[in-house]
């Protein structure tokens, strides 16, 4: 994956799906620079956690807008049937400050 000539890439790869909570893998690009960690949801009430992050941790703006992607397909899960968690969450933003 290249990284974006601005503003951010964020890529959220399905790890599993269990019964209480949702685990992807995070990978947050810019254009010098690009983070991995782990981005847990709670099923029971959407909230949003990271860990792990290597090298060390990335933009709180980029953190913001992974986690308002993962609230975004929680919300959408909270239907009696629900689709499928998505495999990846693919997103470029521009930079914010």
């Amino acid at each position: 994956m290249t990284r974006p000539d601005k503003g951010a890439r964020i890529i959220l790869d399905l790890v599993r799906a269990g019964a209480d909570d949702v685990v992807y893998g995070a990978w947050l690009l810019a254009p010098d620079a690009e983070w991995r960690g782990e981005a847990r949801i709670m099923l029971a009430d959407g909230r949003v956690s990271f860990s792990g992050w290597q090298p060390g941790e990335p933009p709180a703006w980029m953190v913001a807008l992974a986690q308002a992607f993962l609230r975004i397909e929680w919300r959408a899960r909270r239907d009696p049937d629900p689709e499928p968690w998505p495999r990846r969450i693919h997103r470029w933003r521009e930079t914010r400050d």
